[in-house]
């Protein structure tokens, strides 16, 4: 399900208006995993899928994607089934609350098999080894929707919104009061990766 060809050829396809597609790595696990441009891309590619959503229903049509949950969720497991169902794809959910990836069977046999049904996986786990060892282990793209040292979809819309309010990111100084978590991890590396400030403030 990758995002990585600039020469959209079908009408449904994200770009077919005139929005070049970002090159994008396989799997997303950090946002170290992407370069300024490309978060500038994937920015300016969502602002398209925003503007125009009827436009791009089919760009994922024939599509299936494993929604993988160790953790409870609203607005990620909301926003990803929505977000898919608009785009053309079916999502399937697997609510792991009460049996964590490994537990049952290896996180390398549920790759393999998970691989054989879906076009992509998108996982939100208690221990960041977890989504590594996932994607490692399986030949279709794997996104991290949150563990617990990385939350680079979070990341990603933060910086959406600053883009959409016309603050150029390279000149943004963010702010973050908070705990050192994930979602501050995640900030970080998204701010600077775009040549902007960001302050921390967290307890020790």
């Amino acid at each position: 399900m990758s995002l990585s060809t600039s020469t959209p050829t079908s009408p449904g396809s994200p770009g077919s208006t005139g929005t070049s597609l970002p090159t994008v790595p396989d799997d997303l696990l950090s946002i170290g995993d992407l370069d300024g441009p490309t978060i500038r891309g994937i920015l300016d590619l969502a602002i398209e899928l925003k503007r125009d959503p009827a436009g791009h229903s089919t760009a994922l049509a024939g599509r299936s994607v494993a929604l993988i949950f160790e953790k409870p969720s609203l607005r990620t497991r909301a926003s990803l089934e929505v977000g898919l169902h608009r785009l053309g794809a079916q999502s399937v959910v697997f609510d792991q609350r009460d049996s964590p990836l490994g537990e049952r069977e290896s996180v390398h046999d549920l790759g393999r098999n998970l691989e054989r049904w879906f076009d992509a996986v998108a996982a939100r786990v208690n221990r960041h080894a977890v989504i590594t060892e996932l994607a490692d282990c399986c030949d279709v793209p794997v996104v991290n929707t949150l563990s617990d040292l990385h939350h680079p979809c979070q990341a990603l819309a933060d910086l959406l919104t600053l883009h959409e309010r016309g603050i150029p990111l390279e000149r943004a100084h963010v702010a973050f009061i908070g705990d050192g978590n994930n979602v501050c991890h995640s900030l970080i590396e998204a701010v600077v990766a775009t040549g902007g400030r960001i302050t921390v403030i967290a307890p020790p």
